[in-house]
């Protein structure tokens, strides 16, 4: 198990139609720590607005929609630099706390089996997880740990090699 800084590459979609969510979730991202960021953002149909400093950008001449549009941003940081692990942050979402991405690395190295981690999607707020955002059957609380039976897209941490053995999200 090494305890190296991880490389992260990340992947947020915009349509430019979220200005002030957007801002706070890059905010909140390149606020991470204890973590090498690669940072690219796909203007779905559009060319994105507040490109952080650093970011690279794709611009999609028209929307290719969500899974699509995820493929070809974790594909522009594909490569010999690739990260060991690819991030996909929707652009409305906020990481909690400046260590979120250092733990769900420490969560994937200490459970190298484990294709991706996803924490516990709460709203940022009230800090309440809705149903819908619990991905088991039959979950009487969003805290109890239990298998999973759907996967949210939009905040997930998954290894870079399970990803390209997967051929990316089913983007058709």
């Amino acid at each position: 198990m090494t305890s190296a800084k991880a490389t992260v590459d990340v992947v947020v979609l915009t349509m430019n139609d979220r200005p002030e969510p957007f801002r706070r979730a890059m905010a909140s991202l390149l606020a991470q720590q204890e973590v090498d960021l690669r940072v690219v953002i796909v203007g779905n149909g559009v060319q994105p607005d507040d490109v952080p400093h650093g970011a690279q950008t794709v611009v999609l001449p028209v929307n290719e929609g969500i899974p699509a549009g995820r493929n070809i941003g974790a594909d522009a940081l594909a490569g010999p630099d690739a990260g060991e692990f690819v991030f996909f942050l929707d652009n409305d979402a906020v990481l909690p706390t400046t260590d979120t991405l250092a733990q769900l690395v420490a969560v994937a190295r200490r459970h190298p089996r484990a294709a991706y981690i996803q924490p516990r999607i709460a709203d940022p707020d009230t800090g309440v997880t809705l149903r819908r955002w619990v991905p088991r059957l039959r979950a009487g609380t969003a805290t109890r740990p239990g298998a999973i039976t759907v996967m949210a897209e939009g905040v997930v941490l998954i290894r870079r090699a399970d990803y390209e053995q997967a051929g990316g999200w089913p983007g058709h």
